[in-house]
């Protein structure tokens, strides 16, 4: 992985939406080669998904806190574990070193949800103790730029880019460039089916006499 993976993972951390074109763009990278290192990212397993980061507060989740708990033996880890993958508000389970065998993320909709999910954790067995840490504001988080917020937003994931046999769509091509370059290839075309002529000479009364002469043909 190089800089130009690094520069494309960080802006599909701020908009997993972001079209391979954009990017394109913004790395100064063909949309193929910008394609081809996405479909590596994805293979090799550095990026495991696109997702969405969700506004708590919208979707009626407005108190997040920091559960710590340490356990007797380490035995109980195991079922523990099985345990808290069923319950939607932990949103992040870390095993740790330290004084706690487990932190937990949690984000609920207030203390009375809180309070259930802690009596059903503390029923679990082998529990010795636990810290609850409530937070109360976020001062760092993965969220979209605020610069590209509206103009990523109508954007599409980097594999819709793709049409049937490998074929893309350069979207970006300017009109003008697209039709000169027809009209360039069209003057060459005329050019090979007939020689230009040239007029030379006078004739009586000083006017001049269409004279013909055969220039040399320079494209042939």
């Amino acid at each position: 992985m190089d800089a130009t993976d690094r520069r494309i993972l960080k802006r599909l951390q701020e908009n997993s939406r972001v079209t391979v074109s954009v990017l394109s763009q913004e790395i100064s990278l063909s949309m193929p080669a910008i394609s081809e290192r996405l479909k590596k990212l994805e293979n090799t397993g550095v990026i495991q998904q696109y997702t969405a980061i969700l506004d708590p507060e919208l979707v009626d989740k407005q108190l997040m806190c920091i559960l710590y708990i340490s356990f007797e033996d380490p035995v109980y880890g195991d079922h523990f574990e099985e345990f808290i993958v069923s319950e939607p508000d932990v949103k992040e389970c870390f095993y740790i070193t330290g004084e706690y065998d487990y932190a937990l993320k949690i984000i609920t909709k207030n203390t009375k949800t809180l309070d259930k999910i802690m009596t059903r954790i503390k029923n679990q067995e082998g529990i010795a103790r636990t810290e609850t840490i409530v937070v109360m504001a976020t001062i760092i988080a993965v969220q979209p730029s605020k610069s590209n917020k509206i103009k990523d937003k109508m954007s599409i994931p980097p594999d819709s880019q793709k049409l049937s046999g490998g074929i893309f769509i350069a979207n970006t091509l300017s009109p003008m460039i697209f039709f000169a370059t027809i009209y360039l290839k069209t003057a060459i075309y005329l050019l090979h089916q007939q020689e230009p002529y040239h007029l030379v000479g006078k004739g009586h009364r000083g006017k001049t006499q269409p004279e013909i002469r055969r220039l040399p043909y320079l494209l042939r």
